[in-house]
């Protein structure tokens, strides 16, 4: 693990775990110093040497990790009374057993941020959200000119900066790219009759939503895009749902049919789709999916099973026993000299 962090401050993985600290922690996650890129240890100590979290007091730490049965045995131990609440029973522990709670404590680390520390992670949060504002907008406004890479483009830029986890490296577009173009081209007849400027609006708010993996409302809609009711959602969910089933659909030459599957405990899965559930099509002939007469609000999913037909030599399912045997194997170095001689 590399422990080289030039700049903390502009680390989205920094502040995502230093915003924890908004509130007691003993920061204690499996997934820190993946996010942190360094030791988790390194990076608390100099927050606490800048002054950015603070060890809390035994006053915190008893409040925080002691329950109210511990207190209690405390308590029973020093011969105290042991009525009252928490609050209560705290008090009389910390007055009659506090070197003992203070020695405790030592061994306990749980911090918080200073009002620095609270300073920080707010301003990059305004900042983070004006950025994705921004960068949405820009990525729509491309979207809406069929500017697939510009829109790309603008969403790399963002998480660049912002996402402690990003999920694409600058050549992951070109899939996700194709995967833009996908949405372009579904028109699924599930929709019902829609003008041709609804549909170019309706799949550039689902590659929208595709991209920076959005649910759908009007928060972030431009005020020039029509507001989103019920039928709205249900046709992007459609569009989004064909064309993930698009690209199920399989292209190797060795493919020439495919199966329709549903998972076994899906319940949404309306009664048109699962009538295709087990059925067997030539790849050419599968047909629309979701189905036409789709009453699934959210678009009913599937996947496909391929079926690979078998080479006639050397193909998928080929057989070595498929092979005639070489006329003239190879001898053993002995055999083939008693032969020479012979």
């Amino acid at each position: 693990m590399s422990d080289k962090v030039t700049d903390w401050r502009n680390s989205p993985g920094h502040i995502y775990v230093l915003s924890r600290f908004l509130k007691l922690t003993d920061c204690h996650w499996a997934d820190t110093e993946h996010y942190l890129k360094e030791s988790k240890k390194k990076a608390i100590d100099r927050w606490l040497a800048e002054g950015i979290v603070e060890e809390c007091d035994v006053e915190t730490k008893v409040k925080t990790k002691y329950t109210v049965a511990e207190l209690k045995e405390l308590l029973k131990k020093h011969e105290e009374p042991v009525s009252g609440n928490k609050d209560v029973l705290m008090e009389r522990a910390l007055r009659v057993a506090r070197g003992e709670l203070e020695q405790w404590a030592v061994s306990v680390h749980l911090w918080q941020c200073t009002p620095d520390g609270v300073r920080i992670v707010e301003e990059h949060q305004a900042a983070e959200e004006a950025a994705k504002s921004e960068a949405m907008h820009k990525c729509l406004a491309a979207l809406i000119e069929h500017d697939l890479k510009g829109a790309c483009m603008a969403h790399h830029k963002y998480e660049e900066r912002y996402e402690r986890n990003v999920r694409y490296g600058s050549a992951d577009y070109q899939w996700e790219g194709k995967r833009l173009e996908r949405i372009f081209q579904c028109r699924p007849q599930a929709v019902g009759a829609v003008k041709n400027d609804e549909w170019r609006q309706l799949q550039t708010i689902a590659a929208l939503k595709t991209l920076w993996r959005l649910d759908l409302d009007d928060d972030w809609l431009p005020e020039d895009i029509p507001a989103l009711g019920e039928d709205r959602k249900r046709a992007i969910n459609l569009v989004l749902a064909n064309a993930e089933y698009r690209e199920s659909i399989p292209d190797d030459e060795w493919i020439k049919s495919a199966t329709i599957r549903f998972d076994d405990y899906d319940l949404s899965i309306c009664d048109s789709c699962r009538s295709l559930n087990g059925k067997k099509f030539p790849v050419k002939e599968l047909p629309e999916f979701p189905t036409p007469d789709c009453t699934n609000p959210e678009g009913c999913r599937c996947r496909l099973e391929s079926d690979y037909e078998e080479s006639e030599i050397g193909g998928a399912g080929a057989e070595f026993d498929d092979f005639e045997e070489d006329e003239n194997p190879v001898l053993e170095p002995l055999e083939a000299l008693k032969q020479l001689k012979g």
